[in-house]
């Protein structure tokens, strides 16, 4: 495997475990404050909007690079 193909993998493994760490982060989040508040729809609200974060930074990442 060729050096750049090897720093792209690398690059793009870093990106998809920083997109699941956001994902795991908001729905630990949502389900605390779920909890707290007592109310079902928070958990699944808020760990959604960690999948549409974690989506958004992927996307930004992969537009800088193709500039």
């Amino acid at each position: 495997m060729s050096d750049n193909k090897f720093r792209s993998a690398i690059k793009y493994s870093g990106a998809a475990i920083q997109m699941a760490l956001i994902i795991i982060v908001f729905d630990f989040l949502g389900e605390k404050l779920g909890e707290y508040f007592e109310k079902e729809w928070i958990s699944s609200t808020i760990t959604l909007l960690g999948v549409f974060l974690a989506m958004t930074s992927i996307i930004i990442q992969v537009l800088k690079e193709n500039k």
